[in-house]
């Protein structure tokens, strides 16, 4: 598979609940589901769940680090079953400006 990333990722394992899932082509997908998030970058994520993502689904989720939290879009852009379970890279969608402060707080923690 050809590797699209812009961003360099960064290891972050914390599991979300999705609670609401657009454009799903199959009946399968029982929202809300967990995710499991294994890497970061300020453009997506790398996921493993237990349903197959399909290219252009938008899952949307809360994330909370510390005191802070965010809800979240992201778009699937792959997705391939690996191990039993699904691996997907999701891209962030509709990000603004307070988005990144909270993300660079885990991309860069130490900063």
């Amino acid at each position: 598979m050809l590797e699209d990333r812009r961003r360099d990722r960064h290891k972050f394992i914390k599991h979300v609940l999705c609670y609401k899932c657009d454009q799903v082509p199959e009946k399968h997908v029982k929202v809300p589901f967990l995710i499991e998030i294994h890497d970061i970058s300020y453009g997506g994520l790398g996921i493993v769940t237990d349903y197959r993502m399909y290219k252009d689904m938008v899952l949307y989720f809360r994330l909370d680090i510390d005191d802070l939290r965010r809800e979240f879009a992201v778009q699937v852009k792959w997705c391939k079953y690996e191990e039993g379970r699904f691996s997907s890279g999701v891209e962030f969608q509709d990000v603004v400006k307070d988005d990144i402060i909270f993300l660079h707080r885990i991309v860069h923690p130490l900063e």
